[in-house]
């Protein structure tokens, strides 16, 4: 679970400098320890789908920078 943990602080990191972005958290379920959900606050709606788009690359579906 700290690996886990430590993953979503770099991402949280990571995201702060993308323009719009407003905060970041990571709940973990109260009676299921292992499960977790994550939410992100931006200024818009479109926002968002703008930053996943920079995240992959159009041709392979792969990551193409750290976030």
């Amino acid at each position: 679970m700290r690996s886990f943990q430590a993953i979503m602080d770099g991402v949280e990191s990571a995201v702060q400098t993308e323009a719009g972005f407003v905060s970041a958290g990571v709940y973990r379920n109260v009676d299921t320890p292992n499960k977790f959900v994550p939410v992100e606050v931006w200024e818009t709606k479109a926002l968002p789908a703008a930053h996943q788009a920079t995240l992959t690359r159009p041709a392979t579906g792969r990551t193409s920078k750290a976030c």
